[in-house]
């Protein structure tokens, strides 16, 4: 046997070696993955009911929105409708009211200065 036959056959074991070694990595990493797919599944069955109930709330809380902005555009309209009613009384107590009240007003006030002007003494005259 001679030296280069000795290193001819070290190389071959430790190619074997890193192979063998290769092939055990293989079969952790095979073995690892599988156990992270297992925990990944139960975790996913076990979130399955919450994220179920997420979405029950989130279903509830969309119509408890929408139904609060249905009452808001109610009391929007009921608003409104308020304004003008009392708008529309300030211009009718504005128009038959309080316009003849002034004109009444204005007529005893010309009335009470002609009486003033005939009831002073002539020589203030």
């Amino acid at each position: 046997m001679t030296t280069s036959e000795v290193f001819l056959g070290i190389i071959a074991l430790a190619t074997l070696a890193a192979a063998v070694a290769q092939v055990g990595v293989l079969i952790a990493g095979i073995r690892l993955a599988r156990r992270v797919n297992t925990a990944v599944d139960r975790i996913e069955d076990a979130a399955r009911p919450a994220m179920a109930r997420l979405d029950a709330l989130s279903a509830e809380a969309l119509e408890s929105m929408a139904a609060a902005r249905s009452q808001m555009d109610r009391l929007e309209r009921m608003t409104e409708d308020v304004v003008g009613r009392i708008d529309q009384t300030v211009h009718t107590l504005q128009t038959y009211v309080l316009n003849p009240a002034r004109q009444g007003v204005a007529l005893l006030a010309g009335a009470r200065a002609v009486m003033t002007a005939f009831r002073r003494p002539p020589f203030l005259r």
